[in-house]
């Protein structure tokens, strides 16, 4: 779905419309219809509204088989750069060496059937109230950051910093 999103931003479209291609023998639905509770497919689709803005960069950064890089103009922050780095490998973390600080939201899962996903270690829920929970980024220093196998993370960079150094490492 993510890269959906990031493909339908560079045509320019105002709005994307979700197909649910063989609805009746599958259930690819944004909320579980029996309870009507997100799932982790949400998650991220909200991250994207949230933190991303309309106008797509070249992220410049050179990734590893089965890691994805997109950058996008930080939403409501002139200047400011939202690098989305996915890593769909499931065994092999991706390392960057950011040259600035940022803020950090990864989205984990304990394993990739659940139905419940993390944000930066903590699960997402809405609240007893039916309301979105806050979504607080993790400070992240300049220098090395680790994407772990099978996570997405979007990193708010305050000041446009490109080209960032990459690197890709095997989980130990």
């Amino acid at each position: 779905m993510t890269r959906g999103l990031r493909v339908a931003s560079t045509c320019s479209k105002q709005a994307l419309l979700r197909s649910e291609v063989g609805a009746l023998a599958s259930d690819y639905g944004l909320l579980d219809q029996n309870t009507f509770e997100p799932r982790p497919n949400y998650w991220a689709t909200l991250l994207w509204r949230k933190l991303m803005g309309t106008t797509v960069l070249d992220p410049q950064v050179s990734v590893a088989p089965n890691t994805y890089a997109y950058a996008q103009c930080l939403k409501g922050q002139r200047g400011g750069v939202m690098l989305l780095i996915i890593n769909a490998d499931r065994q092999r973390s991706f390392d960057l060496n950011l040259p600035t600080a940022s803020e950090r939201y990864t989205l984990t899962a304990k394993k990739l059937e659940d139905t419940t996903v993390e944000l930066n270690g903590k699960p997402l829920r809405l609240t007893s109230g039916g309301d979105l929970p806050q979504f607080e980024g993790e400070p992240v220093n300049a220098g090395r950051v680790s994407f772990a196998p099978t996570s997405i993370t979007y990193l708010s960079m305050e000041t446009l910093v490109m080209p960032i150094v990459s690197s890709y490492r095997e989980r130990y």
